[in-house]
């Protein structure tokens, strides 16, 4: 009992001495609460309600804010400089400015070249002392960071950065240097230097500065990715005991993989798993990592579980076309929509989007990877398309940019770019009498891929997306989606019944076939119940050895046949005097009113 007293009283005289300035500009003001001095004119709230420089001309802007410091204390902010940084425009943090001598802690962001990095300084009658360099290169351009500087009372600073580029957080410098005693009002300031096309280019929040407590938190995996088939990066949030975060015994991979060898980084916050055999692209794996401790020996209460995948680049038939939008809304954008149509990961580095027809080409996103059996759409305006059209997942909606594209006929290619040869992973040339006939006006309707297993460059693969679907179905299945199966014998037609009416639900009707050598020539024609032929669907046209034949429902009048009972009639012949016939009854049906 007496142990749960002292306990409790510990806990509230920290609670009582902690001190804290905070600022997240959320109530869109920086005089008060906590007030900020300084050149008060040159800078505003925005509408992001981040802090950002708006200064009138070229020149050096200050802003500050009085704290009351301990001997131990913590600072956080987040700083964005949308440009390249150098001498003449920089940004100095004064963490910590003396009130009775000519001395400071800072961190400075500005140098000329490709290393700039972030520094901590100590400026002493002028005179800067470089107290710990970050890694090179990481703010040389456009610095987008969340920095986390400690000072303890043993004279220990670190500096954490997360420069927001899915790494999460690491520690890039860590120093213990001879610090007077920083207990007292003092300033802590933003300054700004800044030419004259820089004036409005900086940008903070989410400033903090208050006590240093003791560390009672384990560590928390931030990030982690997959670098090869054999090498699993893990980030973590402060540094890691290295005995700890060393030892085989602490990490377990299923599906009858091992890790065979674990690196800790420099700064104790990135670990590198080595598997003893290459992982399989076509599995996920489950990662258990457990015991894992800081330097101040907290140790996480669970193990850690994650699921990874090795990703790879796509190969022929891995990743194929699956809907595009060529003739958009005025007020929207062309989409191409691609499927994953293999059991990998797929790492689309290295991927361009090409129109043949203009020799224009895009390049994909370094680094998008899509998963097994998924979607990705791709435009050039996601907020016109998350507007404009039912979306399911907004991740699976990419905006980048895509070669032009023909609002009549045209084409989409798939390029993957090799060290060699490029490779032609997919190609389509679309028009747009591959929509549905009765439709009037195809603006804003996309072409939809029926069946993802068929070829990508027949019309009888193609349909309008559903009027139900809202006309298009960007990042998830298709409206017009059937899957077509092995033909039984020469003809299959596995769906009997169809209903033409733009719903999304079997609105045409396919006939498979698959022939037992090339050189066929085909009729198939279309008979009403009384025996009349109503549509021609093929007339002695030379077959591929496998297809599929597709009737949308129309007669040879182009218009809408009735609902009731038909018959197919398919015929193949070749110069041999080889002879096949099919006939089939399907129904054409709809809703009743």
């Amino acid at each position: 009992m007496k142990i749960l007293i002292s306990t409790i009283i510990v806990i509230m005289a920290i609670s009582l001495s902690f001190t804290q300035t905070t600022d997240n500009f959320d109530d869109g003001d920086f005089s008060s609460n906590p007030e900020w001095v300084g050149d008060i004119d040159n800078f505003i709230v925005n509408d992001k309600l981040m802090l950002q420089l708006n200064a009138p001309e070229a020149g050096n802007s200050l802003l500050s804010i009085n704290h009351n410091f301990s001997d131990s204390v913590k600072w956080e902010i987040d700083f964005e400089m949308d440009f390249s940084p150098s001498s003449g425009n920089a940004l100095s943090i004064i963490l910590w400015q003396s009130t009775t001598e000519d001395r400071s802690y800072e961190i400075q962001i500005g140098e000329t070249g490709s290393e700039d990095a972030i520094e901590l300084v100590q400026m002493l009658d002028g005179a800067p002392t470089v107290l710990g360099r970050a890694t090179d290169g990481a703010v040389s351009s456009s610095p987008d960071v969340h920095l986390v500087i400690t000072k303890s009372s043993d004279d220990t600073w670190e500096v954490k950065a997360d420069y927001n580029d899915g790494l999460g957080i690491s520690s890039e410098i860590m120093m213990n240097w001879n610090t007077p005693d920083l207990s007292g009002n003092h300033l802590m300031t933003l300054s700004c230097t800044y030419t004259a096309s820089r004036t409005d280019l900086f940008f903070f929040d989410n400033v903090f500065i208050g006590d240093l407590l003791p560390d009672i938190t384990a560590p928390s995996l931030t990030s982690f990715s997959v670098e090869s088939a054999s090498n699993i990066s893990l980030n973590f949030d402060e540094a890691l005991e290295p005995s700890i975060a060393e030892n085989l015994n602490n990490y377990s991979l299923n599906n009858n993989a091992e890790i065979a060898a674990v690196e800790l980084s420099n700064t104790g916050t990135s670990i590198s798993l080595m598997s003893s055999n290459p992982l399989s692209s076509e599995q996920e794996y489950t990662l258990t990592i457990d015991n894992i401790e800081d330097l101040e020996g907290n140790t996480i209460d669970n193990p850690i579980v994650i699921t990874i995948q090795v990703a790879e680049p796509p190969s022929l038939g891995d990743l194929i076309i699956n809907e595009i939008l060529f003739d958009p809304y005025p007020t929207g954008e062309d989409y191409v929509e691609l499927y994953n149509n293999s059991n990998k990961l797929l790492d689309l580095s290295g991927l361009m989007i090409r129109n043949a027809d203009k020799s224009e080409e895009e390049m994909v996103l370094d680094g998008l990877r899509i998963a097994p059996k998924s979607y990705l759409a791709l435009t050039e305006d996601k907020d016109a398309l998350l507007e404009l059209y039912t979306v399911i997942e907004s991740e699976a909606i990419i905006e980048q940019d895509l070669p032009s594209f023909n609002n009549d006929d045209g084409n989409v290619s798939l390029v993957m770019a090799g060290p060699d040869e490029e490779i032609l992973l997919d190609a389509f040339d679309y028009q747009d009498d591959y929509h549905f006939i009765l439709i009037d006006d195809t603006e804003g309707v996309s072409l939809e891929r029926i069946d993802q297993n068929s070829a990508t460059n027949t019309p009888e693969n193609w349909n309008s997306a559903a009027s139900s679907a809202g006309f298009g179905t960007p990042g998830y299945q298709n409206s017009s989606f059937q899957s077509i199966s092995d033909s039984e014998g020469f003809f299959n037609i596995e769906e009997t019944t169809f209903s033409p009416n733009d719903d999304g639900d079997r609105d045409v009707l396919l006939i498979s076939y698959s022939l037992d050598s090339p050189s066929y020539i085909a009729n198939a024609q279309i008979y009403d119940a009384h025996g009349r032929k109503i549509k021609t669907l093929l007339n002695n046209e030379l077959l591929s050895t496998s297809g599929t034949v597709k009737w949308d429902g129309t007669n040879d009048e182009d218009t809408l046949a009735k609902i009731g009972i038909y018959v197919i009639w398919f015929q193949v012949f070749n110069t041999n005097g080889d002879v096949s016939e099919f006939k089939k009854t399907v129904v054409l049906a709809d809703f009743l009113n």
